[in-house]
């Protein structure tokens, strides 16, 4: 794991040390998704759920014992430098943010192509699933099928395989089961020199950029079949907050239409600038779109002009951010 947060500093001289954190753990809030965003950290958020406060402090004592970092004002300064892991094949694919599901996403696929081989006949193969959950799922994919979509399927996973390294391509593809095959485990096909936790990295970069080559190409049969598992990745009520948005509501009005706080409603409208990169930023009057903004703290901003609101900074710095993302 030392080596990993290491690799974390891509083009960043210094994070902030509890808020890698709560980037690791994915302890969701505006402002550290905000923060995600800005370091190039957005794909790993909640990358590693379990990790305890306990257990990362003790990582970061060892690079501070090692001289790899040191911590200055509660941020993390690097002193050893590393690739960045954002550089290297296949860890570039991360997108965990967007596919928090994406193993869960990946099981269901794998019990869906062993039903699928077998179909029109019974299922006749192994035992894959004992969930319900996937079982009954499962049935009503299988229970849409017919020969068309069959043969569009299979023709569909060879184009998104073909679109992928073929070691990448192969490292998924060996952990299908069907009528004559039997899959392996992912832990059974990893490249043998990787070490934790980059093996599960190795796996989830992978399996998220297989389903993030679905959710670019919506008209494929697989895309229908499992966008509604896909899109339970969006948070619903920062969903429906952008429903009321575009049905001409404002801040304040949605606020009051759903019973909740402006600054949730905020906190929606900010996600949501952050995920769609075809969010309106036109439709706010937003501030300079100059680099030097991203240095500005709101406190001191607004005590120069209290007129400005705090969506209106924070869109604004965001719009910067994307802009130089476009021009990258």
């Amino acid at each position: 794991m030392d080596e990993f947060i290491l690799a974390l500093f891509g083009e960043n001289d210094k994070l902030r040390m509890n808020t890698l954190y709560q980037i690791l753990v994915g302890k969701k809030s505006a402002s550290m998704l905000y923060y995600a965003y800005g370091h190039q950290l957005l794909n790993i958020v909640g990358i590693f759920p379990h990790l305890s406060k306990a257990e990362y402090e003790k990582i970061i004592q060892r690079l501070v014992n090692q001289k790899a970092v040191v911590i200055l004002e509660n941020e993390l300064v690097r002193v050893k430098v590393i690739p960045s892991l954002f550089t290297q094949e296949p860890y570039c694919h991360l997108n965990h943010f967007r596919l928090k599901n994406s193993l869960t996403l990946w099981r269901m696929l794998q019990l869906f192509l062993c039903r699928l081989s077998y179909w029109p006949a019974d299922y006749q193969g192994p035992v894959l699933e004992n969930s319900p959950f996937y079982l009954l799922n499962v049935d009503q994919m299988i229970a849409q099928m017919d020969e068309e979509q069959k043969q569009k399927i299979y023709e569909e996973l060879s184009h998104v395989f073909s679109q992928m390294p073929q070691d990448q391509a192969d490292f998924l593809a060996n952990t299908f089961s069907g009528k004559q095959i039997s899959g392996k485990t992912f832990y059974q096909v990893l490249p043998e020199d990787l070490h934790s936790p980059f093996d599960i990295c190795y796996t989830l970069a992978c399996v998220e950029r297989f389903w993030s080559y679905l959710m670019t190409h919506t008209e494929l049969v697989l895309f229908q079949l499992f966008k509604p598992f896909i899109l339970e990745n969006y948070k619903q009520s920062m969903l429906v907050t952008r429903q009321y948005y575009k049905f001409g509501y404002d801040v304040e009005k949605i606020a009051q239409i759903r019973g909740l706080k402006e600054g949730t409603i905020i906190d929606h409208f900010i996600e949501w600038a952050i995920l769609d990169n075809k969010f309106p930023f036109e439709d706010f009057q937003l501030l300079t779109q100059e680099e030097t903004l991203l240095d500005y703290r709101y406190k001191d901003l607004v005590e120069e002009n209290p007129e400005i609101s705090f969506l209106q900074y924070r869109l604004s710095q965001i719009a910067i951010l994307k802009g130089r993302d476009n021009h990258e």
